[in-house]
């Protein structure tokens, strides 16, 4: 079999060699390893392809459709191009949402090539909070991407229920999330336990992990609730993880007068955040925009308590009482002064449920279930 993939990720072509960032070029694999080899329909980057960060997939790739611009491939003239290469595809994997993927799944039905619509995001989110612009082009790929996902052979979502319902498939489906974690050791949450047993609840640790140079990832709000906490006797200390220009969350700190309560970190290595994870009290992710967030995921596999806006996956994750509604400071507030109420035995229980939670997103977990579902996609276009 060959797979003809189309996405809006970066590679990075140097000489006869195709390289991609480690987190992709593991999707890949995961396509080349059941289907064969891959068509790849992508846009370039320039990178220092001998980083850790990037993989070489040279041998899984069978050729390359190279996007110049997404406004060509908009204007349809690259649809020549995408034609002759998906001619002589089995399979055709749209990762939504992008233009690219969308453009591939009309070409895809015009040709009666099967295509699987990989959902990985809401367009919607992704493009109303990303300034005039994003607000402009929203509605177009929110309604592309129904039309996309609706006419599917097979589609994977990365949600359990909110992509699912915003943007339904016809035929069969899974949820497989490309958040991938180690299953998580029982002494990780028996740590949980040691350190809740000494909890303060006039001095916490508050940890995001997200861009710190986006304002849709939503540290502002908590940096805004730190004064409010501080008057109700609970003092913090918020770390923020993540790369990035840390100018904007700075002033914001600044103005709210909390400056030395907040700890910019830097991006830092898995192991150095898991580390950090354990020391924390309190995970926040109070995004505008995700899918399914793999740091909330993290954080939950070390028992820590996780606090989330009603943002696309991450209601799915958490207890009810733990979401809050975006750019809603008063309820972060509420939410962490609820949880640093609590007696210890429903703290544990809390570090229980979000252990076993994110078990179901281990690797092992998570692979049985796509290469199921793999197996029959492939018998199916075969047969």
């Amino acid at each position: 079999m060959k797979v003809f993939i189309a996405t809006d990720v970066s590679i990075v072509i140097s000489g006869n060699r195709v390289y991609a960032n480690q987190k992709h070029s593991t999707i890949f694999k995961r396509y080349y390893n059941t289907f064969g080899k891959i068509i790849l329909c992508a846009r370039f980057a320039t990178a220092d392809t001998t980083a850790k960060s990037y993989d070489e997939i040279t041998d899984i790739v069978d050729s390359v459709v190279e996007i110049q611009s997404l406004y060509k491939m908009f204007l349809n003239q690259l649809n020549t191009k995408i034609e002759t290469a998906m001619r002589d595809c089995d399979l055709v994997i749209c990762r939504c949402p992008a233009i690219s993927a969308f453009k591939a799944a009309d070409i895809a039905r015009k040709l009666g090539k099967p295509y699987l619509a990989e959902s990985m995001g809401d367009p919607w989110d992704a493009y109303w909070n990303h300034g005039i612009q994003g607000k402009f082009i929203a509605p177009y790929m929110f309604f592309k991407m129904k039309e996309v996902v609706k006419h599917a052979n097979y589609a994977i979502y990365v949600t359990s229920k909110f992509l699912q319902g915003r943007y339904p498939c016809d035929n069969e489906s899974i949820s497989a999330s490309n958040v991938l974690i180690e299953s998580g050791a029982k002494e990780i949450l028996y740590e949980r336990y040691n350190k809740l047993a000494s909890f303060d609840p006039a001095n916490i640790t508050l940890m995001t992990t997200a861009a710190i140079d986006v304002w849709y990832k939503g540290q502002q709000y908590v940096i805004q609730s730190i004064p409010k906490l501080n008057k109700l006797g609970i003092k913090v200390k918020y770390y923020i993880v993540g790369e990035g220009k840390k100018d904007y969350l700075y002033q914001e700190a600044q103005s709210c007068g909390v400056v030395e309560q907040v700890v910019f970190t830097g991006k830092l290595p898995l192991s150095d955040v898991l580390k950090l994870l354990d020391k924390t009290d309190v995970y926040l992710q109070p995004s505008l925009q995700e899918g399914l967030p793999r740091s909330v995921i993290e954080a939950m596999s070390r028992g820590c308590a996780c606090i989330g806006a009603k943002t696309a996956g991450i209601p799915e994750l958490l207890q009810d009482d733990m979401v809050v509604r975006r750019k809603n400071v008063s309820d972060i507030v509420d939410a962490i002064q609820r949880y640093v109420a609590l007696d210890i035995e429903r703290k544990k229980e809390i570090a229980l449920n979000n252990w076993k939670e994110a078990e179901q997103y281990s690797k092992d977990v998570l692979d049985a279930r796509r290469n199921r579902y793999f197996s029959m996609v492939k018998n199916e276009i075969l047969k």
